[in-house]
């Protein structure tokens, strides 16, 4: 099965965070995202980012 990445931008990261965790997928990890390709993706120049990772409980959506 192929599975493609998906994402979101959102203002509030602890809130979608919160909000997504209470329907049911965990997260795995977080990191900081920055540089050119940020900057250009999202139109800000000079961009820090936030990254999270949810996974399901059952484990679908982890990378091999």
């Amino acid at each position: 099965m192929l599975r493609a990445p998906a994402g979101g931008t959102v203002a509030d990261l602890t809130s979608a965070v919160a909000f997504f965790t209470g329907l049911g997928p965990e997260i795995e990890g977080s990191t900081f995202v920055e540089g050119a390709f940020l900057d250009t993706v999202i139109g800000i120049p000079d961009s820090i980012g936030l990254r999270a990772a949810p996974v399901t409980r059952g484990g679908a959506g982890r990378r091999p």
